[in-house]
């Protein structure tokens, strides 16, 4: 049947309202993502502590607390005096720390013990720490004027780490004030969140993937804070029983430290370097660094075993999406990554089982 002119017409300005629409629709969405993403970071940050906290908040309204609100109120009081007690008093002894250094430097008494002659004997880079601690013993002055530089760089750059932190810190605050909200609406949430995965994946598909998303979202925030709480332990033992000054700070610092995701060597490498300074290089301080320094690095073979727990996909789809997401991502890409990847994961292998019967056979049968 050939189209006629008329229906060309129709057919023309049919597609031409949907072209319209489709566009006023990609530019309404480009606005609202504008004016909304200054606030994205703030609302995936409050997502995703609302979903790792809500059990404890249903747990709370159940046994203790009648209301959700109160409960989820509770909850982000606790967890910002957790944070911000052991920040301050972190940040008070770094201060306190800092002001006696200088004024031990500028009075002119500090002086660095010479290094033992087995400094020398340590492979590879003994005779370097030897020649360079010798140098620092002897002539500190002179080797502090010969480092400005390096060490003007690295001070601005501990600045400029510091004020991150500070922001981070806020932003962390922040998020637990909203996910609180989020909480004390949890269920009015869960079935929003259900309804959107269904209006996208399907009916049958969309409650699998919701909860998919929140058990992948808990194993890593339960894996992260685990971990970084099994390190603490481990580091904060050795510098109790080694009698580093400060060692509650420095083991709450360790445990910042391991849920900013960042490295526990930060701590462990200075306290090190204190060591051999002030007594040597004895057999427990040796003991001492390598055990410390081992545990420092344990992170990498606890997190291949718990990031995966919980969740209905394997551990290694998890921990490549955490490392994955935390190189492009940051911290937050750490959480984005693996419930990306799980869910990738998920509707592929859904798309390869759902195949068609063979209808086949039954000619086959009658030939």
């Amino acid at each position: 049947m050939l189209q006629t002119p008329f229906s060309g017409r129709v057919l023309s300005r049919g597609m031409l309202d949907v072209l319209i629409r489709a566009g006023l629709i990609a530019v309404l969405v480009a606005f609202c993502f504008q004016i909304f993403r200054p606030f994205l970071d703030l609302m995936i940050w409050s997502l995703i502590l609302a979903v790792t906290l809500y059990p404890l908040q249903t747990w709370l309204t159940g046994r203790l607390i009648r209301n959700s609100g109160r409960a989820a109120t509770l909850i982000v009081l606790v967890a910002i005096a957790i944070i911000l007690v052991p920040t301050y008093l972190l940040g008070t002894a770094i201060v306190d720390s800092a002001e006696r250094a200088v004024a031990i430097v500028r009075s002119g008494n500090f002086q660095i013990p010479p290094p033992d002659e087995s400094v020398a004997a340590w492979p590879a880079v003994g005779q370097r720490v030897h020649d360079f601690w010798l140098n620092a013993s002897t002539d500190l002055t002179g080797l502090l004027r010969k480092l400005a530089p390096e060490l003007k760089g690295a001070g601005m750059a501990l600045v400029g780490a510091v004020g991150s932190v500070g922001v981070g810190l806020l932003l962390f605050f922040g998020a637990l004030i909203v996910a609180g909200i989020f909480m004390a609406y949890g269920e009015q949430g869960s079935r929003s969140a259900v309804q959107i995965a269904s209006r996208i994946s399907g009916p049958e598909r969309g409650p699998r993937i919701a909860a998919l998303c929140t058990a992948t979202i808990r194993a890593v925030a339960q894996g992260v804070v685990g971990i970084a709480f099994i390190q603490m332990l481990l580091i904060g033992v050795a510098f109790v029983v080694k009698g580093i000054p400060g060692a509650g700070l420095l083991a709450l610092a360790v445990l910042l430290l391991g849920i900013m995701q960042l490295p526990a060597t930060l701590i462990t490498i200075p306290v090190i370097i204190y060591v051999f300074a002030t007594e040597g290089a004895t057999v427990a301080g040796i003991v001492f660094a390598i055990y410390t320094f081992i545990a420092g690095l344990a992170d990498n073979v606890l997190k291949p075993l718990m990031l995966g727990r919980g969740v209905d996909v394997p551990m290694p789809v998890v921990l490549i999406g955490a490392l994955g997401g935390m190189v492009s991502g940051g911290v937050i890409g750490l959480f984005i990554g693996p419930v990306m990847l799980a869910v990738g994961y998920q509707l592929f292998w859904q798309w390869v089982e759902d195949v068609p019967p063979d209808t086949g056979s039954g000619d086959q049968s009658q030939v």
